[in-house]
C-alpha cells in the first residue's frame, strides 16, 4: 500500500515547478478547473483499483501458507474494490486543489493536453498492464535493495557516530 501510494504521489508531483504562478482569481479558477480535468483525464478509481488488484501477488508474497490462497485473494480483491473508491475521492479533494497551487496554467494545460490525447489515454489505459507485468519481477529486486539501504543508512549514520558499539543506531531515550 505504501508503495501504491508513493507510485501515485511522484507521478502526480513528478512536474511541479519551484514556484507556481502568483494567481489572480480567475487564473485560480481556471487552473482549478485545468486540474479537475487533469485527475478526470487520470481515471484514477478505475486505475488504482487495477493497480492494487495487479500488486496482489506481492501483497500475497509474504504471507504463511494459511493465510495465503484463492480465498484470501478474494478478499484481498473484495475490500480493494469497497475502500478504494472513498480513498480516491478523498485523494482527490485534496490533491485537485494541491496541483492547481503548484502547477502553472501553462503547465496544466499541457498535462490536460497530453492525458486528454489518445497517447495520454493509452498511457492510462496500459499502466495496470504494465504493472501487472512488472509488479512479481520488482518485488523480486526489493530484498537486494532494502537490505543495500539498511547497509547505507547504517555506514552513514555510524560514520556520524549516531552509532551505538554493536553498529546499530543508538536509540534516544522518549
Amino acid at each position: 500500500m505504501k508503495l501504491i501510494v508513493v507510485a501515485v504521489a511522484t507521478l502526480v508531483l513528478l512536474a511541479a515547478p519551484a514556484r507556481a504562478e502568483p494567481a489572480s482569481a480567475d487564473a485560480s479558477a481556471r487552473r482549478l478547473e485545468l486540474s479537475e480535468r487533469y485527475f478526470k483525464a487520470l481515471h484514477l478509481e478505475t486505475n488504482y483499483i487495477a493497480l492494487m488488484k495487479s500488486m496482489l501477488p506481492i501483497l500475497m508474497a509474504g504471507r504463511a501458507p494459511a493465510q495465503s490462497g484463492e480465498a484470501l485473494e478474494e478478499t484481498f480483491r473484495a475490500v480493494i474494490d469497497e475502500v478504494m473508491p472513498q480513498m480516491i475521492k478523498d485523494m482527490e479533494a485534496i490533491m485537485v486543489p494541491a496541483c492547481a497551487e503548484i502547477f502553472t496554467e501553462e503547465e496544466l494545460a499541457g498535462l490536460v493536453g497530453f492525458y486528454e490525447s489518445p497517447a495520454g489515454q493509452s498511457l492510462v489505459v496500459k499502466t495496470p498492464q504494465l504493472s501487472a507485468r512488472t509488479s512479481p519481477e520488482m518485488a523480486k529486486l526489493m530484498p537486494k535493495y532494502q537490505v543495500l539501504f539498511v547497509e547505507r543508512l547504517l555506514e552513514r549514520l555510524c560514520a556520524e557516530g549516531a552509532c551505538g558499539p554493536d553498529k546499530t543506531p543508538a536509540r534516544t531515550p522518549s
